[in-house]
């Protein structure tokens, strides 16, 4: 059987609307680093160092949060 190639993209959305379904579009900085599984002092590292986006209300966007964990994950 042979499997056709998915495109990285694709993979990217699924996982975004996934992420977003279950935890919405954008979360505490503590439930953000419960979902990566890091401290939330890495949290704060990533928003400021630009590898995750934190909204105006200062929650983490989940969408980023997906494509950062996918990137790490390849």
């Amino acid at each position: 059987m042979t499997r056709k190639k998915r495109s990285p993209a694709a993979d990217i959305s699924e996982l975004e609307q996934a992420w977003v379904e279950q935890w919405g579009e954008a979360v505490k900085k503590t439930t953000a680093a419960k979902i990566l599984g890091v401290d939330a002092s890495t949290i704060w590292r990533m928003v400021q160092d630009g590898r995750l986006v934190e909204a105006p209300n200062g929650r983490i966007l989940v969408r980023q949060m997906a494509r950062w964990a996918l990137q790490a994950a390849s």
